[in-house]
């Protein structure tokens, strides 16, 4: 008899937004009315130059 097929493994919540240069964590996530919630954008730079990215963020 053969061996069982392995189910494949689901992939880990995506927890970074990736868009052009900027990454942002979490990428999503509900803020009840009146908390406070901690959000990081970090650009990461390719050498000396003007970067512009557009985005919509949708609140």
């Amino acid at each position: 008899a053969g061996k069982a097929a392995t189910p494949p493994k689901k992939a880990a919540p995506q927890s970074q937004l990736v868009f052009g240069q900027f990454v942002a964590e979490p990428c999503e996530g509900v803020v009840a009315p009146g908390a406070k919630a901690e959000v990081s954008l970090v650009f990461k730079a390719e050498g000396a130059r003007t970067y512009r990215q557009p985005r919509r963020h949708l609140v």
